[in-house]
């Protein structure tokens, strides 16, 4: 409840909409996983969708206000946006450099943003990394992710017990890869740690223990067998 009420009060739409798109995806993932049952599913639906229009209604005031506004905003977004997708098509092999977003940024900030706004983040990860780093590099980079994400997809279904830590895993890269499309949370040093933290944990658990238990087994065994296999004397012993 505490965490649900900040939320709220952040007064952020990116974070409110993320955080429901990662709670369906832990939900639904869980259930895949078989750590949920069927029977309880719908209930695990709508206890947090009662919990949470309560929430509205107390704390969510400000923040469901701003949803009526998000046309009028969004323009300023929208111009960022443009002239990120500009930046990137002047440098698209090779972009800025890493961190070099803000500086690199006055060169194409114009009159449709105002003077006054300094923007040290583009308010999108994959954008700022595609103008950071360009298009071949933070596709790379994205896609390594992905492909971690993927295999904790696996894991639901690979593992016997254990799944919550790949369902976890793949939530909160939800989380961050829905914000991340409006906001810059990805790119705040300790969220960066935990989400590489759940991630490799859920990675590392995405694997059928008891498989890569019976190779191992079997390749001990084999190196046993063959350090006790007897050797034949020499033939000089066997002629004495």
């Amino acid at each position: 409840m505490i965490v649900g009420t900040a939320l709220l009060l952040s007064h952020s739409r990116g974070a409110l909409i993320s955080t429901v798109a990662a709670i369906a995806v832990l939900v639904f993932a869980l259930r895949i996983g078989g750590v949920m049952k069927t029977r309880g599913t719908g209930w695990i639906f709508l206890l947090p969708l009662i919990f949470g229009i309560g929430l509205v209604l107390i704390s969510g005031d400000r923040t469901a206000e701003r949803f009526l506004f998000v046309v009028e905003e969004g323009q300023d977004r929208a111009s960022l946006y443009s002239q990120v997708l500009t930046a990137i098509g002047d440098a698209p092999w090779t972009g800025f450099g890493l961190g070099a977003f803000e500086p690199a940024f006055h060169l194409y900030q114009n009159e449709d943003l105002l003077d006054s706004k300094i923007f040290d983040f583009a308010h999108g990860v994959q954008l700022e990394f595609a103008m950071d780093l360009g298009l071949p590099f933070a596709a790379l980079f994205l896609l390594a992710i992905l492909i971690l994400l993927i295999t904790c997809a696996r894991g639901l279904r690979r593992r016997r017990r254990d799944q919550i830590f790949p369902a976890v895993a793949l939530a909160t890269g939800v989380l961050l890869g829905v914000h991340g499309l409006m906001d810059f949370s990805a790119q705040m040093p300790a969220v960066a740690i935990l989400f590489a933290h759940l991630l490799g944990i859920g990675y590392a658990q995405s694997f059928n223990s008891d498989r890569r238990g019976r190779q191992k087994d079997g390749a001990i065994d084999g190196h046993t067998n063959e350090e006790k296999q007897p050797t034949d004397p020499p033939t000089s012993a066997i002629l004495q």
